[in-house]
Protein backbone atom coordinates (compact mmCIF):
# COMPACT_ATOMS: atom_id res chain seq x y z
CA UNK A 1 0.00 0.00 0.00
CA UNK A 2 3.01 2.52 0.61
CA UNK A 3 4.75 1.87 -2.70
CA UNK A 4 0.99 2.72 -4.28
CA UNK A 5 0.98 6.33 -2.13
CA UNK A 6 4.30 6.67 -2.93
CA UNK A 7 3.78 5.94 -6.84
CA UNK A 8 0.70 8.18 -6.86
CA UNK A 9 1.90 10.93 -4.20
CA UNK A 10 2.62 13.50 -7.22
CA UNK A 11 -0.68 13.09 -8.51
CA UNK A 12 -2.28 13.81 -5.06
CA UNK A 13 -0.52 16.41 -4.22
CA UNK A 14 -1.62 18.42 -7.46
CA UNK A 15 -4.62 16.97 -7.12
CA UNK A 16 -5.04 18.74 -3.50
CA UNK A 17 -3.05 21.79 -4.78
CA UNK A 18 -6.14 22.66 -7.47
CA UNK A 19 -8.47 22.28 -4.71
CA UNK A 20 -7.37 24.54 -2.79
CA UNK A 21 -7.76 26.98 -5.63
CA UNK A 22 -11.81 26.88 -5.04
CA UNK A 23 -12.54 25.11 -8.24
CA UNK A 24 -13.19 21.25 -9.26
CA UNK A 25 -10.42 20.14 -11.42
CA UNK A 26 -11.02 18.15 -14.60
CA UNK A 27 -8.74 16.46 -17.23
CA UNK A 28 -8.20 19.46 -19.80
CA UNK A 29 -7.38 16.70 -22.83
CA UNK A 30 -9.34 14.00 -24.42
CA UNK A 31 -7.99 10.71 -23.51
CA UNK A 32 -6.82 7.98 -26.01
CA UNK A 33 -8.97 5.55 -26.44
CA UNK A 34 -6.30 3.56 -29.14
CA UNK A 35 -3.77 2.69 -28.35
CA UNK A 36 -4.06 2.53 -24.16
CA UNK A 37 -2.41 5.02 -22.52
CA UNK A 38 -1.91 6.09 -18.74
CA UNK A 39 -2.98 9.14 -17.31
CA UNK A 40 -1.97 10.74 -14.47
CA UNK A 41 -2.87 14.21 -13.10
CA UNK A 42 -2.36 16.39 -17.10
CA UNK A 43 -0.38 13.94 -18.81
CA UNK A 44 -1.88 12.43 -22.24
CA UNK A 45 -0.32 10.24 -25.00
CA UNK A 46 -1.23 10.76 -28.76
CA UNK A 47 0.46 10.02 -31.97
CA UNK A 48 1.51 12.85 -35.03
CA UNK A 49 -1.53 13.80 -36.94
CA UNK A 50 -3.98 13.78 -33.63
CA UNK A 51 -4.79 16.66 -31.61
CA UNK A 52 -5.47 18.02 -27.98
CA UNK A 53 -7.37 20.72 -26.70
CA UNK A 54 -5.29 21.96 -23.44
CA UNK A 55 -7.93 23.54 -21.32
CA UNK A 56 -8.47 25.70 -18.19
CA UNK A 57 -11.34 23.83 -16.17
CA UNK A 58 -11.61 26.81 -13.45
CA UNK A 59 -14.61 27.53 -14.92
CA UNK A 60 -13.35 31.41 -15.22
CA UNK A 61 -12.79 31.70 -11.71
CA UNK A 62 -9.63 32.32 -8.87
CA UNK A 63 -10.12 31.98 -5.31
CA UNK A 64 -13.44 33.44 -6.16
CA UNK A 65 -12.19 36.20 -8.44
CA UNK A 66 -12.96 36.17 -12.71
CA UNK A 67 -10.21 35.47 -14.58
CA UNK A 68 -9.20 38.00 -17.16
CA UNK A 69 -6.22 36.73 -18.77
CA UNK A 70 -5.34 33.21 -19.86
CA UNK A 71 -1.19 32.87 -20.87
CA UNK A 72 -0.19 29.97 -21.94
CA UNK A 73 3.20 29.03 -22.88
CA UNK A 74 5.50 25.74 -24.34
CA UNK A 75 9.04 24.69 -23.07
CA UNK A 76 11.93 25.76 -25.04
CA UNK A 77 13.05 21.61 -24.91
CA UNK A 78 9.47 20.58 -26.76
CA UNK A 79 10.80 18.82 -30.15
CA UNK A 80 9.08 21.92 -32.32
CA UNK A 81 7.23 25.20 -31.44
CA UNK A 82 3.37 24.44 -32.02
CA UNK A 83 0.81 27.33 -32.80
CA UNK A 84 -0.84 28.20 -29.11
CA UNK A 85 -3.12 31.45 -30.68
CA UNK A 86 -2.39 34.53 -29.14
CA UNK A 87 -5.89 35.25 -27.98
CA UNK A 88 -5.30 35.93 -24.15
CA UNK A 89 -9.04 35.88 -23.62
CA UNK A 90 -9.64 32.29 -24.24
CA UNK A 91 -9.43 29.68 -21.73
CA UNK A 92 -8.40 26.85 -24.27
CA UNK A 93 -5.85 25.94 -26.83
CA UNK A 94 -6.20 23.35 -29.48
CA UNK A 95 -3.13 22.00 -30.98
CA UNK A 96 -2.29 19.55 -33.34
CA UNK A 97 0.74 17.70 -33.51
CA UNK A 98 3.34 16.90 -36.43
CA UNK A 99 6.21 15.57 -35.11
CA UNK A 100 6.88 12.89 -32.25
CA UNK A 101 8.83 14.07 -28.61
CA UNK A 102 7.47 15.07 -25.10
CA UNK A 103 5.51 18.25 -25.36
CA UNK A 104 4.93 20.50 -21.89
CA UNK A 105 2.47 23.63 -21.51
CA UNK A 106 2.20 26.10 -18.77
CA UNK A 107 -0.39 28.27 -18.03
CA UNK A 108 -0.62 31.51 -16.28
CA UNK A 109 -3.96 33.06 -15.59
CA UNK A 110 -4.53 36.68 -14.01
CA UNK A 111 -7.17 38.13 -12.34
CA UNK A 112 -7.77 42.48 -11.37
CA UNK A 113 -5.22 41.08 -8.12
CA UNK A 114 -2.95 38.26 -9.07
CA UNK A 115 -1.48 36.12 -11.37
CA UNK A 116 -1.06 31.76 -10.62
CA UNK A 117 0.34 28.88 -12.57
CA UNK A 118 -2.95 27.12 -12.88
CA UNK A 119 -1.88 23.97 -14.39
CA UNK A 120 1.06 22.21 -16.57
CA UNK A 121 0.60 20.01 -19.26
CA UNK A 122 2.58 16.92 -20.54
CA UNK A 123 2.24 15.71 -24.05
CA UNK A 124 3.74 12.51 -25.12
CA UNK A 125 3.39 12.35 -29.10
CA UNK A 126 4.33 8.70 -30.90
CA UNK A 127 5.25 8.51 -34.13
CA UNK A 128 2.64 8.30 -36.79
CA UNK A 129 -0.06 5.47 -37.70
CA UNK A 130 -0.79 4.57 -40.78
CA UNK A 131 -3.03 6.84 -42.51
CA UNK A 132 -4.68 8.19 -45.67
CA UNK A 133 -3.18 11.84 -45.31
CA UNK A 134 0.39 12.19 -46.75
CA UNK A 135 0.44 15.75 -44.66
CA UNK A 136 0.08 15.13 -40.55
CA UNK A 137 -0.89 19.01 -41.07
CA UNK A 138 -4.28 18.01 -43.19
CA UNK A 139 -5.12 15.14 -40.88
CA UNK A 140 -4.58 17.29 -37.91
CA UNK A 141 -7.44 19.82 -39.80
CA UNK A 142 -9.88 17.11 -40.29
CA UNK A 143 -9.70 15.76 -37.33
CA UNK A 144 -10.44 19.00 -35.79
CA UNK A 145 -13.41 19.65 -37.93
CA UNK A 146 -14.63 16.25 -37.05
CA UNK A 147 -13.80 16.50 -33.58
CA UNK A 148 -12.41 13.31 -33.49
CA UNK A 149 -8.94 14.07 -31.80
CA UNK A 150 -7.39 10.80 -31.62
CA UNK A 151 -9.27 7.74 -32.64
CA UNK A 152 -8.95 5.61 -35.99
CA UNK A 153 -11.06 7.63 -39.18
CA UNK A 154 -13.15 5.97 -40.83
CA UNK A 155 -14.53 6.44 -44.68
CA UNK A 156 -18.32 7.02 -42.81
CA UNK A 157 -16.23 9.87 -41.02
CA UNK A 158 -14.49 11.12 -43.97
CA UNK A 159 -18.10 11.38 -45.90
CA UNK A 160 -19.38 12.87 -43.14
CA UNK A 161 -17.05 16.05 -43.65
CA UNK A 162 -18.54 18.82 -46.04
CA UNK A 163 -16.55 21.90 -45.08
CA UNK A 164 -12.98 21.99 -44.52
CA UNK A 165 -11.02 25.59 -43.84
CA UNK A 166 -7.42 26.41 -43.30
CA UNK A 167 -7.56 28.22 -39.94
CA UNK A 168 -10.40 25.70 -37.95
CA UNK A 169 -7.04 24.82 -35.89
CA UNK A 170 -3.42 26.42 -36.63
CA UNK A 171 -0.16 24.68 -38.04
CA UNK A 172 1.99 24.96 -39.89
CA UNK A 173 1.38 25.51 -44.00
CA UNK A 174 0.09 21.98 -45.62
CA UNK A 175 2.12 20.70 -48.23
CA UNK A 176 -0.06 17.96 -49.84
CA UNK A 177 -3.87 17.37 -50.23
CA UNK A 178 -3.16 14.03 -50.94
CA UNK A 179 -6.04 11.89 -48.51
CA UNK A 180 -8.67 14.41 -49.33
CA UNK A 181 -10.10 12.38 -51.97
CA UNK A 182 -11.64 10.47 -49.26
CA UNK A 183 -13.82 13.61 -48.77
CA UNK A 184 -15.84 12.79 -51.49
CA UNK A 185 -18.88 15.04 -50.06
CA UNK A 186 -16.79 18.48 -49.41
CA UNK A 187 -18.95 21.63 -50.41
CA UNK A 188 -15.98 24.08 -48.83
CA UNK A 189 -12.44 23.89 -49.06
CA UNK A 190 -10.58 26.68 -47.81
CA UNK A 191 -7.08 26.31 -47.74
CA UNK A 192 -5.18 29.85 -48.40
CA UNK A 193 -1.58 30.60 -47.24
CA UNK A 194 -0.43 27.14 -48.10
CA UNK A 195 2.18 25.47 -49.66
CA UNK A 196 0.12 23.08 -52.03
CA UNK A 197 1.52 22.65 -55.62
CA UNK A 198 -0.81 19.75 -56.74
CA UNK A 199 -4.26 19.36 -56.91
CA UNK A 200 -4.60 16.28 -58.37
CA UNK A 201 -6.15 15.11 -54.98
CA UNK A 202 -9.15 17.34 -55.84
CA UNK A 203 -9.75 15.79 -59.33
CA UNK A 204 -13.54 13.58 -57.75
CA UNK A 205 -14.32 16.15 -55.06
CA UNK A 206 -17.25 17.33 -58.05
CA UNK A 207 -19.93 18.74 -55.36
CA UNK A 208 -17.13 21.27 -54.74
CA UNK A 209 -18.94 24.96 -54.46
CA UNK A 210 -16.31 26.80 -52.75
CA UNK A 211 -12.76 26.09 -53.60
CA UNK A 212 -10.42 28.92 -51.80
CA UNK A 213 -6.78 27.81 -52.43
CA UNK A 214 -5.37 31.64 -52.71
CA UNK A 215 -1.40 32.32 -52.00
CA UNK A 216 -0.43 29.09 -51.82
CA UNK A 217 2.34 30.53 -54.54
CA UNK A 218 2.72 26.97 -55.90
CA UNK A 219 -0.11 26.04 -58.22
CA UNK A 220 0.53 25.54 -62.17
CA UNK A 221 -2.10 23.05 -62.93
CA UNK A 222 -5.74 23.82 -62.73
CA UNK A 223 -7.10 21.10 -64.78
CA UNK A 224 -7.93 18.79 -61.74
CA UNK A 225 -10.75 21.17 -61.01
CA UNK A 226 -12.84 20.92 -64.37
CA UNK A 227 -14.97 18.52 -63.19
CA UNK A 228 -16.24 20.18 -60.70
CA UNK A 229 -19.43 21.54 -61.96
CA UNK A 230 -21.18 23.13 -59.07
CA UNK A 231 -18.95 25.49 -58.12
CA UNK A 232 -19.88 28.94 -57.58
CA UNK A 233 -16.88 30.71 -55.93
CA UNK A 234 -13.31 30.25 -56.92
CA UNK A 235 -10.15 31.81 -55.75
CA UNK A 236 -6.78 31.39 -57.19
CA UNK A 237 -5.13 34.64 -56.47
CA UNK A 238 -1.55 34.41 -55.58
CA UNK A 239 -0.20 31.58 -57.71
CA UNK A 240 1.74 30.27 -60.68
CA UNK A 241 -1.50 29.83 -63.23
CA UNK A 242 -0.77 30.50 -66.86
CA UNK A 243 -3.56 28.94 -68.49
CA UNK A 244 -7.64 28.79 -66.79
CA UNK A 245 -9.51 27.49 -70.68
CA UNK A 246 -9.86 23.80 -69.07
CA UNK A 247 -12.17 25.73 -66.45
CA UNK A 248 -14.47 26.46 -69.34
CA UNK A 249 -17.10 23.84 -67.53
CA UNK A 250 -17.50 25.99 -64.36
CA UNK A 251 -20.48 27.88 -65.57
CA UNK A 252 -21.84 28.60 -61.95
CA UNK A 253 -19.30 30.46 -61.10
CA UNK A 254 -20.40 33.63 -59.17
CA UNK A 255 -17.26 34.67 -57.91
CA UNK A 256 -13.84 33.76 -59.89
CA UNK A 257 -10.49 35.20 -58.45
CA UNK A 258 -7.12 34.91 -60.53
CA UNK A 259 -5.23 37.82 -59.54
CA UNK A 260 -1.16 37.90 -59.23
CA UNK A 261 -0.85 34.66 -61.64
CA UNK A 262 0.25 34.99 -65.17
CA UNK A 263 -2.70 35.09 -67.57
CA UNK A 264 -2.94 36.57 -70.02
CA UNK A 265 -5.78 34.37 -71.87
CA UNK A 266 -9.20 35.00 -70.33
CA UNK A 267 -11.55 34.19 -72.70
CA UNK A 268 -13.22 31.82 -70.85
CA UNK A 269 -14.78 33.69 -68.54
CA UNK A 270 -17.58 34.16 -71.44
CA UNK A 271 -18.93 31.04 -70.34
CA UNK A 272 -19.40 32.41 -66.66
CA UNK A 273 -22.70 34.54 -67.48
CA UNK A 274 -23.52 34.36 -63.65
CA UNK A 275 -20.17 35.77 -62.63
CA UNK A 276 -20.58 38.90 -60.28
CA UNK A 277 -17.12 38.92 -58.79
CA UNK A 278 -14.25 38.86 -61.12
CA UNK A 279 -10.95 39.65 -59.57
CA UNK A 280 -8.27 39.85 -62.77
CA UNK A 281 -5.54 41.86 -62.16
CA UNK A 282 -2.10 41.90 -61.93
CA UNK A 283 -2.22 39.65 -65.07
CA UNK A 284 -0.67 40.34 -68.63
CA UNK A 285 -4.20 40.47 -69.68
CA UNK A 286 -4.76 43.27 -72.75
CA UNK A 287 -8.40 41.69 -74.32
CA UNK A 288 -11.28 41.75 -72.48
CA UNK A 289 -13.58 41.56 -75.16
CA UNK A 290 -14.74 38.03 -72.93
CA UNK A 291 -16.21 40.18 -70.79
CA UNK A 292 -18.97 41.60 -72.96
CA UNK A 293 -22.09 39.76 -71.94
CA UNK A 294 -21.06 39.57 -68.49
CA UNK A 295 -24.54 41.72 -67.12
CA UNK A 296 -24.20 40.78 -63.48
CA UNK A 297 -21.02 41.81 -62.54
CA UNK A 298 -21.05 44.08 -59.44
CA UNK A 299 -17.39 44.07 -59.29
CA UNK A 300 -14.29 44.21 -61.63
CA UNK A 301 -10.81 44.12 -60.52
CA UNK A 302 -8.24 44.49 -63.36
CA UNK A 303 -5.37 46.90 -61.62
CA UNK A 304 -1.94 46.99 -62.97
CA UNK A 305 -2.36 44.65 -66.67
CA UNK A 306 -1.81 45.78 -70.13
CA UNK A 307 -5.54 46.88 -71.24
CA UNK A 308 -6.17 49.62 -73.20
CA UNK A 309 -9.58 49.13 -74.85
CA UNK A 310 -12.46 48.87 -71.83
CA UNK A 311 -15.76 48.96 -74.80
CA UNK A 312 -16.73 45.54 -74.27
CA UNK A 313 -18.09 47.40 -70.35
CA UNK A 314 -20.66 48.98 -72.05
CA UNK A 315 -23.39 46.43 -70.57
CA UNK A 316 -22.07 46.07 -67.27
CA UNK A 317 -24.24 48.27 -65.95
CA UNK A 318 -24.67 46.33 -62.24
CA UNK A 319 -20.92 47.64 -61.80
CA UNK A 320 -20.64 49.07 -57.85
CA UNK A 321 -17.20 48.48 -57.97
CA UNK A 322 -14.25 48.84 -60.88
CA UNK A 323 -10.37 48.85 -60.67
CA UNK A 324 -8.69 49.82 -63.58
CA UNK A 325 -5.65 51.25 -62.33
CA UNK A 326 -2.59 50.97 -64.14
CA UNK A 327 -3.36 50.23 -67.24
CA UNK A 328 -3.06 52.37 -70.75
CA UNK A 329 -7.18 53.42 -71.08
CA UNK A 330 -8.09 56.52 -72.74
CA UNK A 331 -11.28 56.11 -73.62
CA UNK A 332 -13.62 55.76 -70.58
CA UNK A 333 -17.24 56.15 -72.29
CA UNK A 334 -18.31 52.81 -71.32
CA UNK A 335 -18.57 53.90 -67.97
CA UNK A 336 -21.52 56.30 -68.88
CA UNK A 337 -24.72 53.90 -68.23
CA UNK A 338 -22.99 52.65 -65.16
CA UNK A 339 -25.27 54.33 -63.21
CA UNK A 340 -25.15 52.34 -60.07
CA UNK A 341 -21.07 52.71 -59.64
CA UNK A 342 -20.48 53.38 -56.61
CA UNK A 343 -16.51 53.12 -56.28
CA UNK A 344 -13.85 54.11 -59.46
CA UNK A 345 -9.92 53.52 -59.40
CA UNK A 346 -9.42 54.89 -62.71
CA UNK A 347 -5.40 56.22 -61.37
CA UNK A 348 -2.36 55.85 -63.54
CA UNK A 349 -3.82 55.59 -67.27
CA UNK A 350 -4.12 57.91 -69.96
CA UNK A 351 -7.34 59.45 -69.91
CA UNK A 352 -8.45 63.05 -70.79
CA UNK A 353 -12.18 62.91 -70.80
CA UNK A 354 -14.23 62.18 -67.95
CA UNK A 355 -17.51 63.49 -69.45
CA UNK A 356 -18.98 59.69 -68.79
CA UNK A 357 -18.43 60.27 -65.15
CA UNK A 358 -21.24 62.77 -64.89
CA UNK A 359 -24.31 59.76 -65.09
CA UNK A 360 -22.46 57.80 -62.40
CA UNK A 361 -25.28 59.73 -60.07
CA UNK A 362 -24.14 56.69 -57.77
CA UNK A 363 -20.53 57.67 -56.85
CA UNK A 364 -18.84 57.86 -53.71
CA UNK A 365 -14.99 56.96 -54.41
CA UNK A 366 -13.42 58.73 -57.36
CA UNK A 367 -9.80 58.05 -57.92
CA UNK A 368 -8.22 59.85 -61.07
CA UNK A 369 -4.62 60.50 -60.06
CA UNK A 370 -1.94 60.33 -62.55
CA UNK A 371 -3.83 60.85 -66.12
CA UNK A 372 -4.42 63.58 -68.77
CA UNK A 373 -7.34 65.20 -67.04
CA UNK A 374 -7.87 69.47 -68.17
CA UNK A 375 -11.52 69.64 -67.42
CA UNK A 376 -13.66 68.47 -64.29
CA UNK A 377 -16.95 69.99 -65.62
CA UNK A 378 -18.31 66.73 -65.57
CA UNK A 379 -17.80 65.85 -62.13
CA UNK A 380 -19.39 69.41 -60.73
CA UNK A 381 -22.56 68.44 -63.38
CA UNK A 382 -22.97 64.55 -61.22
CA UNK A 383 -25.73 65.53 -59.13
CA UNK A 384 -24.88 62.66 -56.81
CA UNK A 385 -21.67 63.75 -55.85
CA UNK A 386 -21.72 65.10 -52.46
CA UNK A 387 -21.20 65.34 -48.80
CA UNK A 388 -18.58 62.50 -47.89
CA UNK A 389 -17.69 61.35 -50.98
CA UNK A 390 -13.72 61.36 -52.12
CA UNK A 391 -12.27 62.07 -55.36
CA UNK A 392 -8.77 62.11 -56.21
CA UNK A 393 -7.47 64.51 -58.92
CA UNK A 394 -3.47 64.13 -58.04
CA UNK A 395 -0.93 65.10 -61.00
CA UNK A 396 -3.67 65.85 -63.62
CA UNK A 397 -3.25 69.10 -65.65
CA UNK A 398 -6.06 70.75 -64.71
CA UNK A 399 -7.09 74.18 -66.19
CA UNK A 400 -7.85 77.11 -64.28
CA UNK A 401 -11.10 76.91 -64.32
CA UNK A 402 -11.16 73.34 -62.74
CA UNK A 403 -8.55 74.42 -60.31
CA UNK A 404 -9.94 77.75 -59.41
CA UNK A 405 -13.92 76.98 -59.42
CA UNK A 406 -14.30 73.61 -60.03
CA UNK A 407 -12.65 72.38 -57.19
CA UNK A 408 -14.02 75.00 -54.82
CA UNK A 409 -18.08 74.40 -56.01
CA UNK A 410 -16.87 70.52 -55.45
CA UNK A 411 -15.77 71.31 -51.87
CA UNK A 412 -18.72 73.22 -50.84
CA UNK A 413 -20.59 70.58 -51.56
CA UNK A 414 -18.80 68.36 -48.99
CA UNK A 415 -16.96 66.53 -51.26
CA UNK A 416 -13.49 65.69 -50.17
CA UNK A 417 -11.40 66.65 -53.05
CA UNK A 418 -7.85 66.22 -53.33
CA UNK A 419 -5.28 67.71 -55.72
CA UNK A 420 -1.41 69.06 -56.25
Amino acid sequence: MLQVVRKYAGAITLFFLFLSYGCEKKLPVEPLPTPPIDIIGFEQTVRVGNYVVLEDTCNGVLDGEPIIWYEWSQDSTNPVEVFLMSDYYMSSRPIGFVKEGIYRFTLVVSTQTKNDTTGRWQVTVLPREESVFEDPKLEVKVRYTLKIATKTLTQTDFLSLDTLMMNCIITDRITSLSGIENCSNLLFLGMPLQRIKDLTPLTNLTKMIRLDLDQNWGITDVTPLTGMMELQHLNLDGNYITDISCLSNLTKLTYFNVRYNSVSDISVVANMPDLEELWLGPNPISDISALADLKKLTTLWLTNCNISDISSLQNSTNLELIKLAVNQVTDISALAGMTKLERAYLEQNRIEDISALEFCVSLNILRLADNNVVDILPLVNNTGLGRGDLVSLDNNPLNDKSTNEYIPTLRARGVAVSWW
